[in-house]
């Protein structure tokens, strides 16, 4: 993006923001400190804002001044993860125990920055319409973006279109990835319950083991996937609690809880998936002669991308950034609950690389450490997506 030099200190007004939400990290639903700045800031930039009673977050609503036209919506996650941070910086978490480890104290700044922009370059007396900025909570827990969609985020003005970006230390910084159509996958919780009869551990034949049960299950269950799905097809199954016993080494315990989850990109492998689970937790009862208690939660939707928008995405970023910048990405197995937005309005959400040369921690590591220099090129890519869908030429 081209800017005047009194607009040289944009990029320092990003990076301090971003700091001060980095340095206070809440998780969701307690992001207070966090509502509160985003709050702040919307008021003085103008915007008519919206709060509620009930749960965090808050939506900015800008008016545009170039007449009549579409509401354009963008959405930014508020919530921190419950991660002690390990990178040492000037401006690490001071709420020891969490962490801004999913860079979504970045996409809230990306957005701030937009509103920035747009108002201080005098673009919203040019744009058609109205943008809709909604700060979410909790999307690394309850699903905080049906909450808002339920409270009415989406109307009055009814959104015609929304965007989203989520950082990616995958990509090198400047790179921009977008998913066309499925972008990530839907995911269902399950818990396991084996409940056998315990005893002395010198004497298993007068017991019923749920630990060996619970042991068979977690050998088992990658077979699901080896052989009943097409090799072409994604899926996941991992288990990632397995609790029993503790009483003491010689005694064998009652019950084991396992707990795990399940990533698909269609709902028709999900349900195989489940079927299959059922069997094989039916199963154990006659094996092991064990009793068994198999539970689902409701899923979390995949993110489904609008093709039209993905393909506007992709043409935005390519004549910013080049070809050679942006391209069309595979799916990913994890979980975002913008899949909500997606269900109901045409969308797209974008990868934004903010990986430095060489390896990078992961999302949700204790040391992520994202390239900053993804802040502007966020502004950047959603500067011009504005302007192409409002601008009154």
């Amino acid at each position: 993006m081209k800017r005047q030099k009194s607009e040289d200190s944009f990029e320092e007004w990003l990076i301090k923001n971003r700091r001060w939400f980095h340095k206070r990290p809440e998780v969701g639903l307690k992001e207070i400190q966090t509502t509160n700045r985003v709050v702040e800031l919307l008021q003085k930039f103008g915007l008519e804002v919206t709060t509620f009673n009930d749960i965090t977050g808050a939506v900015g609503l800008l008016k545009c001044g170039g007449g009549p036209g579409p509401c354009l919506g963008y959405r930014a996650d508020i919530d921190a993860l419950p991660i002690k941070e390990l990178v040492n910086t000037s401006y690490s978490s001071l709420n020891k125990g969490y962490m801004h480890a999913c860079g979504h104290d970045i996409h809230l700044t990306i957005l701030l920055g937009l509103i920035k922009y747009i108002i201080d370059s005098g673009l919203s007396k040019q744009l058609k319409g109205s943008i809709k900025f909604i700060f979410q909570p909790a999307e690394e827990t309850v699903g905080g973006a049906k909450s808002l969609i339920e409270r009415g985020v989406l109307e009055n003005p009814s959104v015609d279109r929304i965007l989203a970006a989520h950082v990616d230390p995958g990509l090198q910084t400047g790179q921009i990835g977008i998913q066309r159509t499925i972008g990530f996958a839907q995911s269902k919780a399950f818990t396991l319950t084996i409940t056998g009869s315990g005893g002395h551990g010198a004497q298993p034949q007068y017991t019923k083991d749920p630990i060996v049960a619970g042991a068979y299950v977690v050998s088992t269950i990658q077979s699901i996937l080896g052989r009943n799905l097409d090799p072409i097809d994604s899926a996941v199954i991992s288990v990632t609690s397995f609790q029993s016993g503790g009483g003491g080494t010689n005694i064998i315990p009652d019950e084991a809880n396992l707990k795990g989850i399940i990533r698909v990109l269609t709902p028709e492998t999900g349900k195989l998936i489940e079927t299959r689970l059922e069997d094989l937790a039916k199963g154990l009862s006659t094996a092991f002669e064990v009793n068994v208690n198999l539970r689902f939660k409701k899923p979390f939707p995949a993110t489904v991308n609008d093709p039209v928008v993905s393909d506007f995405m992709y043409e935005t970023g390519t004549d910013i950034f080049g070809k050679e910048n942006v391209s069309y990405i595979p799916p990913q197995m994890v979980t975002e609950d913008f899949s909500y937005f997606a269900q109901k309005k045409p969308s797209c959400m974008v990868r934004l690389g903010c990986g430095f040369p060489g390896p990078n921690e992961p999302l949700h590591s204790p040391r992520f450490y994202p390239d900053e220099k993804v802040l502007d090129i966020g502004v950047s890519l959603f500067v011009e997506a504005t302007k192409r869908y409002l601008y009154d030429g």
